[in-house]
């Protein structure tokens, strides 16, 4: 595990000694990535003098990467809420507040993300073992990313998003009624209600308001495909109609790729025979562009027409027995998820191996680990989970991506 050395911050801590430093780094260590951490608290805990713990605190906080940020803030009098505004309203009313300040470990510090992984590690029994399974795939170039909308969420509608867009617009252009609104909400399978929104607007309107919404976002892409794309992939599929991933790629400075959507038949016969690796990474938009109307699967009807071909389905089911996928930002009630599924494997006769693939699932922060749920995911789809929590953007994702990718590029192990 990483830790902050003495002998990087010696020359600045005056009488700050090792065995004090070793004390207070050991208490910042049990701190969390939510955390306000206050010198008088960890100068209680270490047992060291206060104006020492201050010192080094202000030190561990000077710098661009350095792995504290101080926060000026404002302190309630009488029930002690810290806010960000003097201003702002505390828990309990009260207007009288005195300044004051804290620290918060950054994130985006080699510090700070080794402190991300500890605490996902902690999350849930089993995300140390599949971390380290992933790492391994990882140097060994075996990895295959599979991407969701949740993995450009910080640019675009995810689904429930999608629909949402689709019925104010059908509802302002008087293509429906409230009542045939909300029934469309209502509906429990994602590809019906995709349906039943095309009848209400009809298809070209349905992949004109998809042209529209999925066009490059003037950011281009999110911080989180940057994460992913600076990954060692062998290569990435996506289900999103965006190309955030592309820009992606050429910000991580990808000088040559090869990319296509499920329409073309000789790109899928090179991902299944394996020569589409070796000139950059590939990627494959299975549900289509935005910007190739004929190619977008969005309705129940777009769906049976790409998934029902025997070649797009063979290509889904080959990929899922002969590459180790790493899904990010994925729904698993996507109809992909029939075809991987052990029981639709099967059905077909194909043989149904160990889990050989890796998802990151964000779950609520008060989720109650249930290895029976592990266990589903293993069973029915040979994925193994990490969980984590979905709070704050997903920051722990972003923390533990970046960490992944020094670790891969390292060879080293969780």
């Amino acid at each position: 595990m990483y830790s902050l050395k003495y002998e990087d911050y010696a020359s600045s801590l005056g009488g700050c000694g090792a065995a004090e430093f070793t004390r207070i780094v050991k208490t910042l260590d049990a701190q969390s990535l939510e955390a306000h951490i206050s010198p008088d608290a960890v100068s209680e805990l270490a047992d060291t003098p206060l104006h020492v713990t201050a010192r080094l605190m202000e030190t561990l906080s000077s710098g661009i990467s350095s792995p504290l940020h101080r926060r000026d803030l404002f302190e309630c009098v009488d029930c002690s809420s810290l806010l960000d505004e003097a201003e702002e309203e505390c828990i309990c009313g009260c207007s009288d507040k005195s300044t004051c300040f804290r620290f918060v470990i950054r994130p985006d510090s080699d510090y700070g993300r080794r402190i991300a992984l500890r605490e996902l590690v902690k999350f849930a029994p089993g995300n140390a073992l599949v971390l380290d399974k992933l790492v391994e795939r990882l140097i060994g170039g075996e990895v295959v990313g599979f991407l969701g909308a949740g993995a450009s969420a910080e640019l675009y509608p995810g689904w429930n998003g999608l629909v949402e867009r689709f019925l104010e617009h059908a509802l302002a252009s008087g293509y429906a009624t409230d009542a045939q609104a909300e029934a469309v909400r209502l509906e429990g399978s994602p590809h019906q209600k995709a349906e039943k929104i095309a009848s209400l607007v009809g298809h070209p309107t349905v992949k004109r308001l998809i042209k529209e919404t999925f066009a490059p976002s003037p950011k281009r892409f999110s911080a989180a495909m940057v994460h992913i794309v600076a990954l060692p992939l062998r290569g990435i599929i996506t289900t999103n109609y965006d190309i955030s991933v592309l820009h992606a790629l050429q910000e991580c400075g990808a000088s040559s790729f090869r990319e296509g959507t499920w329409q073309d038949d000789e790109t899928l016969r090179d991902w299944i025979q394996g020569s589409i690796f070796g000139a950059g990474v590939p990627v494959l938009f299975t549900h289509g562009r935005y910007d190739k109307p004929d190619s977008v699967v969005f309705t129940l009807t777009d769906y049976e027409k790409a998934y029902e071909g025997t070649a797009y389905r063979n290509f889904f089911r080959d990929i899922s027995l002969r590459y180790n996928l790493l899904f990010i930002g994925y729904s698993f009630s996507d109809l992909f998820m029939q075809i991987l599924s052990r029981q639709d494997q099967r059905g077909q006769g194909q043989v149904t191996p160990s889990p050989n693939h890796i998802a990151f699932l964000g779950v609520d922060p008060s989720f109650e680990y249930d290895r029976s749920v592990r266990a589903q995911y293993a069973n029915d789809y040979g994925v193994e989970v990490i969980f984590y929590p979905n709070t704050n953007r997903h920051a722990v994702l972003l923390d533990v991506l970046g960490l992944m990718r020094e670790e891969a590029n390292s060879n080293l192990s969780v």
